[in-house]
């Protein structure tokens, strides 16, 4: 398994962002629209409220990223211009790898929290089987890029909503 920070390669740079603009462009089917993607902004507790979406990609952006809302950015706001991009891999691509990925995807999800970072998941990379071995390409590595991260600080976003425990949960008394 490989988490890497490659993005100071420009051709590990522009096969992200090509692939990231190919999906886009060859498969706009992926970019699912805000009523299907989540809840909206509806009271019923359910999926992701637009507001908690960040703001659009821009045309200068180098990882552009889905729109999950169609906030413009607030003026001044760039992205930095050399993100630090992580890649996790493993060296198969079985249902097993992809597990062991999701492991290690959790452990640097919770390292990045407790270090007060913020990370930012770019599937698109990965969506698309050409642009996934294109990227493993770039890296110069065997095996199977499983997520493209991006990490670094960021401004906090809002809590989202939750149900009420009781409606997920139903705790049976067992006699014995």
């Amino acid at each position: 398994m490989t988490v890497t920070n490659a993005l100071t390669d420009a051709t590990f740079r522009t096969a992200v962002a090509a692939a990231v603009r190919a999906l886009a462009a060859q498969q706009p089917a992926v970019a699912v629209p805000a009523a299907r993607r989540g809840g909206g902004d509806e009271p019923a507790g359910d999926g992701v409220p637009a507001a908690a979406g960040g703001p659009s990609s821009e045309p200068q952006d180098l990882l552009p990223q889905r729109p999950f809302s169609d906030r413009p950015r607030a003026p001044g706001r760039d992205f930095e211009h050399e993100p630090l991009v992580a890649v996790l891999g493993t060296a198969g691509d079985l249902p097993v790898d992809q597990l062991i990925a999701g492991a290690a995807m959790q452990r640097v999800l919770l390292t990045a929290t407790d270090l007060r970072l913020a990370a930012s998941m770019l599937s698109q990379p990965i969506e698309v089987p050409a642009a996934r071995e294109q990227l493993r390409l770039a890296l110069g590595r065997f095996g199977a890029p499983q997520m493209v991260l991006r990490l670094g600080f960021g401004e906090s976003g809002s809590p989202t909503p939750r149900r009420d425990i009781d409606d997920v949960i139903d705790v049976v008394e067992i006699a014995g």
